[in-house]
């Protein structure tokens, strides 16, 4: 079971960092969701174990901060970021002087 569990989380792993290889075009998302179906398939962790390891503060969190950046980016925030880098400069200087 060890060996199998070894196998299958290295080809999880090599799935993440070569996403982009000829015939097979996978993100990193898919290949850890892969990856985690592999091995409750092959009997390495059970479903409810599975389900026991997730950490949905996480999963909450990310959610959260996927939102924001979402809202950030609708409402044009980045790009006056983008645009405006020497005015910010000369507010963060000035707000360090005080």
């Amino acid at each position: 079971m060890e060996l199998i569990a070894l196998i299958l989380f290295f080809i999880t792993y090599i799935g993440t960092i070569f996403n982009q290889l000829p015939y097979f075009n996978i993100d990193r998302p898919s290949a850890a969701f892969f990856g985690a179906v592999a091995m409750i398939l092959t009997g390495v962790i059970s479903f409810h174990e599975a389900v026991r390891a997730i950490d949905f503060s996480t999963i909450a969190l990310l959610l959260g901060m996927m939102i924001i950046i979402a809202v950030l980016e609708l409402d044009g925030f980045f790009a006056f970021i983008a645009k405006k880098p020497s005015h910010l400069r000369k507010l963060q200087s000035s707000f360090w002087s005080l």
